[in-house]
C-alpha cells in the first residue's frame, strides 16, 4: 500500500526521458567542450554555450557557423565531441535515476535526447546509468527539439501510443518537444520554462519518484514534499 504522502501522477505505458540535465548532470562536461570549440572560433563561449542547451549540436553550430555544408557541420560536432571525451569530466547522475531506470522494465522506458549516439552511450555510461533498449539520438531525426519527432518516434520504437508516454525534461526544448508529441509532462528543475509553458508538475529529482505495476500499467507516484504542482 503507497503512503498517504506520495501522489500518483498517472498510469502509463512507457517512461520517456531526455538525457542531459534530466538524467545525466552533464553540463560541465559539455560545457568544457563548447568552450574549447568557440575559443578556436573566437566566439564569445558564454554566448554560445547560453544557445545550445537542449539542441543538437548540428543545429547549434549552425547558429554560428550559418554557411557550411552538410558535412562540415557534421565534421564540427564530431570535433566537439572529441572535445568532450578528451576532457574526461565527471558526469554524474541526476539523484535517484539509475534507481529509477533500473526498477523499470527495459521494454517499458526510453531516452530520447538531442545529443548524437555516441554521446548519449558515452555520458549514460560515464554516469553508471543502464542503456536504453530504445535510444533516440540527434541524428535519428530530420527536426530536433521542440520538435517532437525524437518522443514520436521513441514511442513508435517502443510500440507505445504517445498519449500513454510519460516524459521527464529540464529545458524549454525539450519540455515543448513532450507537450507538442502530446504526452504527458513532468519538469525536472525548470520553474521558469514550466511556468510559461503551462506544465504543472516540476521535480528537482527522482530520489521520491516511485513506479509500481498493475494490469501491464506503469502507476508513477511522486512524494508530495518533493512535487511542485503549479496552478
Amino acid at each position: 500500500m503507497r503512503q498517504m504522502a506520495e501522489v500518483l501522477i498517472g498510469k502509463f505505458d512507457a517512461v520517456l526521458f531526455d538525457m542531459d540535465g534530466t538524467l545525466v548532470n552533464s553540463f560541465n562536461s559539455i560545457e568544457s567542450a563548447w568552450q574549447r570549440w568557440s575559443e578556436h572560433h573566437t566566439f564569445d563561449a558564454e554566448a554560445v554555450i547560453a544557445s545550445m542547451h537542449g539542441l543538437r549540436a548540428i543545429d547549434a553550430i549552425r547558429k554560428h557557423l550559418p554557411s557550411l555544408t552538410e558535412a562540415q557541420y557534421e565534421a564540427e560536432a564530431r570535433a566537439i565531441d572529441s572535445f568532450e571525451i578528451d576532457a574526461g569530466i565527471a558526469i554524474p547522475e541526476i539523484p535517484g535515476a539509475a534507481r529509477l531506470l533500473r526498477s523499470l522494465p527495459a521494454n517499458r522506458w526510453a531516452i530520447t535526447t538531442s545529443a548524437d549516439r555516441t554521446m548519449a552511450k558515452y555520458r549514460v555510461t560515464k554516469a553508471g546509468l543502464p542503456l536504453p533498449t530504445v535510444l533516440t539520438a540527434g541524428e535519428d531525426v530530420e527536426h530536433g527539439k521542440p520538435h517532437p519527432a525524437g518522443y514520436l518516434l521513441s514511442s513508435k520504437l517502443l510500440g507505445v501510443p504517445i498519449d500513454r508516454c510519460l516524459v521527464f525534461e529540464d529545458t524549454r526544448v525539450g519540455l515543448q518537444a513532450g507537450l507538442a508529441a502530446g504526452a504527458t509532462v513532468v519538469s525536472v528543475g525548470n520553474r521558469q520554462a514550466s511556468n510559461e509553458l503551462a506544465v504543472k508538475r516540476i521535480i528537482q529529482d527522482y530520489r521520491n519518484v516511485e513506479v509500481e505495476y498493475s494490469d501491464s500499467e506503469i502507476h508513477v507516484f511522486i512524494e508530495e514534499s518533493q512535487l511542485s504542482m503549479e496552478g
